[in-house]
């Protein structure tokens, strides 16, 4: 292991890619990699966190040359103009992304990410993936492809709305355990059978904004907070809540009431953790 994190290197001597034994690679969100020769690196299994458009185009192309990595963290912030260049960064950097998808991928966390790498058909799909984050990025539905990632476990996906369609795919997804939805202002309904394995719901929302997402009501019933949480399997453990508040918000205690009356009418009876921020 070589850990660059929290140290002041913003430059990888060339020499880096000699250490052919070297598996573990963490470094800071702004260190710059050599031009070439990450592809000798055949031992990396993590590498993380990549700065994807302060590397060199060499880097972008050949880094979906790592056979063995298993876990990624990249970050796609670009500040730059929409140039040829960043565009053939893009396409470089899409295109390493479904090369290691045919390798040995299993954890892929994207910050900042363009709307159209994940929206856009990722083939071969990545079968092997087992973990799926993405920060700071916000998509319009669930990619269709997604529902091809039968060893999913863990996905923390930002979606603007979720739809009927959004939870179908989601709810086919035979491996997942642990679901994050943050963000969202929804209306929605998990019905029988959806994620057979999952032990953990995470939806993170804001009680009273915009006149569309969650308003009071119960959770039991046939109001806006009737989201089907009665129809999760029992493998079910914690349900989390993260609620936005705001002054004068008064809708709160009403949100926590109606959750918990929600997961007290699972089979198993999941463990609430409601926070307030």
């Amino acid at each position: 292991m070589l850990d660059l994190t929290a140290t002041g290197v913003s430059k990888l001597p060339s020499s880096i890619v000699n250490l052919e034994n070297l598996v573990h690679l963490l470094i800071g969100e702004f260190v710059e990699f050599p031009e070439g020769g990450i592809g000798k690196m055949q031992a990396l299994e993590t590498l993380k966190q990549v700065r994807a458009f302060k590397q060199p185009i060499q880097f972008l192309q050949d880094f979906g040359k790592l056979q063995n990595l298993w876990k990624l963290n990249i970050d796609l912030t670009n500040n730059q103009e929409d140039t040829e260049d960043t565009k053939e960064c893009m396409k470089a950097i899409a295109s390493s992304l479904y090369e290691l998808g045919t390798h040995n991928l299993r954890s892929l966390t994207i910050w900042n990410c363009d709307y159209s790498l994940l929206m856009e058909e990722w083939c071969p799909t990545p079968v092997g993936l087992q973990k799926l984050t993405t920060w700071q990025s916000t998509f319009p539905r669930v990619p269709d492809w997604m529902g091809s990632l039968v060893n999913l476990q863990q996905l923390r996906f930002d979606l603007e709305r979720i739809s009927y369609e959004d939870l179908c795919i989601l709810g086919g997804l035979p491996a997942l355990l642990t679901l994050s939805l943050p963000g969202l202002g929804i209306k929605m309904m998990f019905e029988a059978g959806s994620m057979p394995k999952l032990e953990k719901l995470r939806i993170d929302f804001t009680p009273a904004t915009n006149g569309y997402l969650f308003s009071t009501g119960g959770l039991t019933g046939s109001g806006p907070y009737d989201f089907g949480i009665e129809n999760l399997p029992s493998t079910l453990t914690t349900v989390v809540c993260e609620c936005k508040s705001f002054d004068g918000d008064c809708t709160l205690e009403a949100t926590r009431a109606a959750l918990e009356r929600a997961v007290s009418t699972h089979p198993s009876c999941p463990v609430l953790d409601f926070s307030i921020y």
